[in-house]
């Protein structure tokens, strides 16, 4: 690893400064490049972005505010008077009464949202103010400007197929007695109520859910239903390669993986997180409960005992699928076991924010210990924070260098006055108010040069460093 001397050579753009932005608005586009967020002018509301206004609208829901995966695209819901209409890319299209879960596939060049168009309104008083709810309506999916099927409730979940060539949601009818997968706008069979999360495989071509079955749950994929079960945890899973089938069954009050169509062996649980599988789609692993010990099952050989997992409760792959990481309980405190080998114990060990460098030649992650955070890199420990943003922990390209966000404290030592640091191979910047985008980001353009957008001083300011 390169250490650098010196802090990096860092240059700041100002992209936007904060006038009159709505509370909460303010979003980052993917790429780190871009921001959008809402104006309030007199009685109207317009989306900026990049400094640049809208159209004015007496309302904009600023949680249908969004960019494409790609960056180049925005759009958002509005109202004009009683009705709703969708802003994608400055165009307005539509007439609701309701607009939500505004989204673009991952191609970015398709747009979907879902729409109640209301029937009957009912008005009730609630904390000393009069609501108006929907008592009777329908509502529907709009995908490429096309309305689909009508239902009268749905779940709010819009998934779109990895390829962007599909989507899929949950549905009812007759009041909310039947439910049904939607995919492809075609429904179904009805089932008592709303399954997991709609699953597609990586290429786009297979799909997958669980449903309730009488009493009972089955695992359907492809249409093909599987079971029924006594309980299924969480959705189905694909491998990388589309081609394996993964979920977790009960048998009774046992639970077993179900890899393929096949039985594992029976667990007292299986963790949270459920089954991982390698980039190959060669190894599974999984955490499991037998008696009083909870073991890591690896390509189906369980690990020796432990006294229990962290929370977070998973198997991390290496990108080269040669190394195996999990986080477990030891003596009140929490241990990184990396190939069977026990690291530093820790009060806390942040499985999540377990980073491999892209060669999977080195590793970090955020441990806590007396009340402090740090990153733990290739076993070492960095300086403490008050806090470290979880996901922007990262490595570069070439696995040469790690960066990640911190909040240290001023001279105040108070949290509440904290402020932000990016540490690059433990060298901090200046520090600023805060890192904008959800999640916090930090975006590697080559293995030496890297982006990041900031708040200082009521400004946003796009941030550049040569490492």
């Amino acid at each position: 690893m390169r250490l650098p001397a010196t802090a990096p050579a860092v240059t700041k753009k100002l992209i936007a400064k904060e006038d009159s932005w709505i509370e909460g608005s303010l979003i980052a586009s993917p790429d780190s490049l871009h921001i959008a967020c809402l104006r309030q002018d007199a009685e109207k509301q317009a989306a900026v972005v990049d400094g640049k206004q809208g159209g004015s609208y007496d309302e904009i829901d600023k949680d249908t505010l969004c960019f494409s995966p790609d960056s180049h695209r925005t759009a958002y819901a509005a109202r004009n008077g009683d009705k709703w209409l969708i802003v994608v890319d400055g165009e307005e299209s539509g007439s609701y009464d309701s607009i939500e879960d505004v989204r673009f596939s991952p191609d970015s060049r398709r747009v979907a949202y879902a729409v109640i168009s209301v029937q009957e309104r009912q008005h009730r008083a609630y904390e000393g103010r009069e609501q108006v709810q929907v008592a009777r309506g329908r509502r529907f999916v709009v995908f490429d400007g096309k309305e689909g099927k009508s239902f009268s409730s749905w779940t709010g979940n819009l998934v779109f197929s990895p390829d962007s060539l599909r989507l899929a949601y949950w549905a009812a009818s007759d009041g909310g007695d039947k439910w049904f997968a939607v995919i492809d706008d075609h429904q179904s069979r009805p089932y008592g109520d709303c399954g997991s999360r709609i699953s597609f495989s990586p290429d786009g071509r297979r799909v997958g859910y669980t449903a309730p079955f009488g009493r009972k749950w089955v695992a359907v994929v492809d249409g093909r239903q599987n079971g029924p079960y006594d309980a299924l945890q969480f959705e189905i899973l694909f491998s990388p390669d589309s081609r394996r089938v993964a979920y977790v069954a009960a048998k009774g009050k046992k639970w077993a993986a179900v890899i393929d169509g096949e039985w594992g062996p029976l667990f007292d649980d299986i963790g949270r997180v459920s089954i991982s599988v390698s980039a190959n789609s060669r190894r599974v692993g999984y955490v499991a409960e037998a008696g009083d010990k909870w073991f890591a099952v690896i390509d189906g050989q369980r690990s020796k005992p432990y006294e229990g997992f962290s929370g977070y409760d998973a198997i991390s792959f290496s990108p080269d699928n040669r190394h195996v990481a999990y986080t477990v309980k030891s003596s009140g405190k929490e241990v990184l076991v990396m190939d069977g080998i026990g690291g530093k114990p820790y009060d806390e060990v942040y499985q999540e924010t377990l980073r491999f460098s892209p060669d999977s030649q080195r590793f970090a992650y955020v441990a806590k210990s007396a009340g402090r955070l740090f990153a733990v890199i290739d076993g070492k420990e960095g300086r403490a924070y008050e806090a470290i943003s979880n996901y922007s922990l990262g490595f570069s390209p070439d696995g040469q260098h790690l960066v990640y966000i911190a909040l240290r404290p001023t001279d105040s030592s108070s949290v509440d006055d904290a402020k932000c640091v990016v540490v690059v191979d433990e060298v901090e910047t200046e520090p600023f108010d805060d890192v904008v985008g959800v999640p916090t980001k930090i975006m590697f353009d080559t293995a030496d040069t890297l982006h990041y957008l900031i708040e200082k001083d009521s400004c946003i300011y796009i941030v550049s460093q040569t490492l």
